[in-house]
């Protein structure tokens, strides 16, 4: 019996070293966070890609646009998030900068305003009382930061 076991684990063993070398290397995806370009044509395509969907976007006026810094108006009365995208320099990488992407609405903000304000129909009962429905911005800032990662650095079309 001991032979019979030492072969089967050796044939266990060999089956499982062949189902692992004929696997492909498993991708898994990164977070989304800073989008890295090069200082000139490249940072500059995806800055103004960045502007495009924010612009898309934002229910918000910009109130900020310049070389540097993409801002949005954020009331505090909403559960619609505002935008701050800002363009660095990368001092470990001389020619480099990372666009960042920052979303966000303050739930606590609006029941603080909610709290001192007279309730006036459906605007209000969807974050006060006793069964809030919204308990995050609306769409979810994770989801909002994917997809402009995705936007800024897909191919621009032609």
């Amino acid at each position: 019996m001991p032979s019979c076991a030492r072969r089967g684990a050796a044939v266990f063993l060999a089956a499982t070293l062949a189902a692992c070398a004929d696997r492909r290397a498993v991708v898994v995806e990164a977070e989304p966070g800073a989008i890295l370009c090069r200082q000139g044509a490249d940072c500059d395509a995806k800055w103004a890609r960045a502007r495009e969907w924010v612009t898309a976007h934002s229910r918000w006026k910009l109130r900020e646009d310049t070389a540097a810094v993409i801002a949005t108006e954020s009331p505090v009365d909403s559960l619609s998030p505002a935008f701050t995208i800002r363009r660095l320099a990368r001092p470990e990488q001389p020619h480099g900068e990372a666009i960042v992407f920052a979303a966000g609405c303050s739930p606590e903000r609006v029941q603080a305003f909610v709290d001192h304000v007279p309730r006036r129909g459906a605007r209000w009962r969807k974050v006060a009382g006793p069964a809030p429905k919204h308990t995050e911005c609306e769409p979810p800032v994770d989801r909002l930061e994917a997809d402009f990662v995705h936007f800024v650095t897909a191919p621009a079309a032609r």
